[in-house]
């Protein structure tokens, strides 16, 4: 009896440490820029319906973030190139975050040098005006701005805090961004490294888009207000929140989107290790 207690006991606590660290980070949706088939993209993650306005293409100037990333979606004044994604038909899609925690990565080339354009890249909006979305992408001067507004009238804005926050001119940035609800401050990391926090406890509604996602652009994607060229890839968002260690290893092009959450964390492989090595200590003294 003795025996059969501790070993349940064992699993138990095992069990639910290691349900506690698989409540991270899941694959929602991804677009890695690489094809596209009769027009619409062939990488998408998480049953999001995309249609194509523009093209994307592989950017001479640019080349790619890390060795295989293959295709980036390039964003220009006159005719901006951007992916339109299918996720607000009226209904609660796999973007609808409501009040959780999420997270998103993508890898980001702002080339302003070049066009003499000093605002940050236009990454992805789907806010219809300011309602209720996200939309990452600034009108300040290299201001990294990412907004957030709730369906219960407030919104987050990361620059109000971040306001020195700007990306590298001239060469591939892989940016996440954790989003705590849970604790109220959201996390940026250029190149794996944490940027600081800002607070969006302010922030009491669920958030889901009120139009499609533009992915590429902001402010509905017209022109020289909505678009800037840059270059933008391997864009993923997920429920829960990015690990470290995750987010290391897609800065250094160790692993892509469809990697993260694919194996289990550190501290659950050394939980199931403890425990089997519980096991068998009980089993040689009970021999």
């Amino acid at each position: 009896m003795t025996l059969f207690r501790t070993l349940s006991a064992v699993f138990v606590v095992g069990a639910l440490l290691c349900a506690s660290t698989a409540q991270g980070e899941e694959l929602l949706h991804y677009w890695d820029m690489d094809t596209l088939e009769a027009g619409v993209p062939t990488d998408v993650a998480g049953g999001v319906a995309t249609s194509e306005n523009g093209t994307v293409t592989l950017n001479a100037d640019y080349g790619e973030p890390y060795a295989g990333a293959g295709n980036a979606l390039v964003t220009a004044h006159a005719s901006p190139n951007y992916l339109v994604a299918d996720v607000h038909d009226g209904t609660a899609t796999a973007m609808d975050f409501g009040t959780g925690d999420f997270s998103y990565s993508y890898w980001s080339y702002d080339d302003s040098i070049v066009d003499a354009d000093p605002r940050g890249p236009r990454i992805f909006d789907s806010l219809s005006g300011t309602t209720t979305g996200i939309q990452l992408g600034s009108n300040g001067s290299g201001v990294f701005n990412y907004r957030m507004d709730d369906d219960a009238g407030s919104h987050a804005l990361s620059n109000s805090t971040l306001n020195a926050l700007n990306q590298a001119d001239g060469v591939w940035t892989h940016i996440a961004v954790n989003v705590g609800r849970t604790t109220g401050n959201a996390e940026i990391f250029f190149d794996g490294i944490s940027q600081g926090t800002y607070d969006v406890s302010g922030l009491s509604g669920g958030i889901s888009p009120t139009q499609d996602m533009q992915i590429g652009v902001i402010n509905n994607g017209g022109g020289i207000s909505g678009a800037q060229a840059a270059g933008l890839d391997d864009l993923a968002f997920y429920s829960g929140l990015l690990s470290q260690d995750n987010i290391t290893a897609l800065a250094a092009g160790e692993i892509t989107p469809l990697g993260v959450g694919a194996v289990p964390e550190p501290s659950t492989l050394v939980l199931l290790a403890l425990s089997l090595c519980g096991i068998v200590a009980l089993r040689r003294r009970v021999a």
